[in-house]
């Protein structure tokens, strides 16, 4: 029993470091997540899984740049997650539109922000990290759809200066810009 509590601790910790350093894009990253791979695989607990497949994808997306990889692990386990949203759904939804925007892909990145930050709003009480990626992601969908809107249109109509008007604004609160955009 000792043992397993102190094999959790490890995985655990391989997470959380894991993901330390995919986050300053250290290629060190790697021998982590595969052994929080190898760890989550002989744990009972599928939560170990989706985090230790979460910092795979987090790693291909950010470090490797192989974005269809990671890209690829993330639906496979939103897939496995099914219909039920936990604490790392938001993290793999966004996770998901990095690499569909690093691939170029910003309507699919829209809708994989949108999904994260539903499931952000769902929950009852956000820490200071994720207040600041769901003000990052909704500044991320404003700029997006301007520049989408800015394209079709010249400098000399009025369509491009209302949509360079909309990037000045200030976020008042991503949520409420979700419930705008969705609508």
């Amino acid at each position: 029993m000792n043992l397993l509590l102190n094999e959790e601790a490890d995985l655990q910790k391989l997470i959380f470091d894991a993901e330390y350093l995919v986050e300053r894009r250290n290629p060190k990253a790697l021998p982590l997540a595969k052994r929080a791979m190898q760890l989550a695989m002989r744990s009972a607990n599928p939560q170990y899984f989706i985090y230790a497949k979460y910092i795979l994808a987090f790693y291909y997306s950010l470090v490797k740049n192989d974005y269809d990889k990671s890209i690829e692990i993330c639906q496979e386990v939103l897939e496995a997650m099914g219909a039920e949203g936990n604490e790392i759904s938001y993290k793999l939804y966004m996770t998901l539109g990095n690499s569909y925007q690093l691939k170029g892909e910003i309507f699919s990145a829209q809708e994989c922000y949108m999904k994260g930050l539903k499931q952000l709003e769902s929950r009852k009480k956000l820490n200071s990290r994720e207040r600041n990626t769901c003000k990052r992601r909704s500044r991320s969908i404003r700029k997006s759809r301007t520049a989408l809107s800015c394209r079709n249109a010249t400098w000399h109509t009025p369509a491009y200066w209302k949509a360079r008007a909309n990037t000045a604004r200030p976020l008042k609160c991503c949520l409420r810009r979700l419930k705008l955009m969705s609508a």
